[in-house]
């Protein structure tokens, strides 16, 4: 029991910051696209 709770908890912290990282990395690229497109119309 105690070893599914460690899992489950650990498996919820992983979701998380998977999902987190994703977006992140997402957002960042979108930035940068739209970085990279605002110079070259500058």
């Amino acid at each position: 029991m105690k070893y599914t709770l460690i899992f489950s908890h650990f498996f919820q912290l992983f979701s998380f910051a998977f999902t987190h990282f994703g977006l992140v990395l997402c957002s960042s690229s979108l930035l940068h696209r739209w970085g990279l497109e605002g110079t070259i119309s500058w």
